[in-house]
């Protein structure tokens, strides 16, 4: 590689690695910036900035694929991983992070409303008029916790809320809930600030509404729910393209 960069006259400025989302252990991305040093060493590269991508955990989401005790992230042990990086390749005088969604996930919910009920033997089905489908795409690969309004209590079972399409993959959770449930309740899927508005998208049905809330509390229509109306020309404008 450090032939080829040096016949094409390429300097190499910056180097970037991505873990994913929801790292929970430090040490993960100390083992992630020794490998990118020895790589930039193996191949003659001194590079002025590190990228380090992956999102770091927001506190009570959890990956589908595992069970966490909760314990918080060790911002102090992160913190020490990257004063590290300067000792190990003293070329680097910026490390980037991508930590956005740490930041802002915990900004915003998304509420669906409880539109219809199914109780079946293995499960019950919550249909609601939202869900991942159109607006939670991240509830494929992470857990975000859930309340309900009004707070319901008593016995709990399997439950599945679904979204509205008619996508077998749209479930935006599956987990136990009050069997006090009922049609016309509301269910917050919290820690909705990142990435759900930039990828909601309009499949079989339009755009959400966007409440916002003001510094002094009031509550503040952003952008109006889509009609059929409203999708349909939608729709229109995009096939004729």
């Amino acid at each position: 590689m450090s032939k080829l960069i040096r016949k094409l006259d390429v300097r190499i400025t910056g180097i970037h690695f991505h873990l994913r989302s929801n790292v929970r252990i430090p040490d993960m991305y100390r083992q992630a910036i020794d490998e990118t040093v020895a790589a930039c060493r193996n191949n003659e590269i001194e590079p002025e900035y590190l990228d380090c991508g992956g999102g770091l955990p927001v506190e009570g989401e959890e990956p589908l694929w595992e069970k966490t005790d909760g314990t918080p992230f060790d911002l102090v042990a992160y913190a020490k991983v990257l004063t590290e990086v300067s000792q190990k390749c003293p070329s680097i005088r910026e490390i980037w992070l991508e930590n956005g969604r740490f930041i802002s996930s915990a900004s915003a919910a998304l509420i669906v409303r409880i539109l219809d009920i199914k109780d079946r033997n293995r499960s019950r089905y919550l249909i609601c008029d939202g869900g991942r489908t159109n607006q939670a795409i991240v509830s494929e690969w992470q857990r975000n916790p859930i309340t309900t309004v009004p707070a319901r209590t008593g016995p709990t079972r399997l439950t599945t809320i679904c979204g509205p399409t008619c996508m077998a993959y749209d479930q935006l959770a599956r987990l136990e809930l009050p069997t006090s449930l009922r049609a016309g309740d509301l269910l917050l899927w919290r820690n909705a600030g990142a990435y759900h508005i930039p990828w909601e998208t309009r499949f079989s049905f339009g755009l959400a509404a966007v409440v916002v809330i003001d510094v002094d509390n009031t509550l503040r229509l952003a952008r109006s729910a889509e009609t059929f109306a409203d999708w349909w020309k939608m729709w229109r404008k995009g096939s004729e393209l």
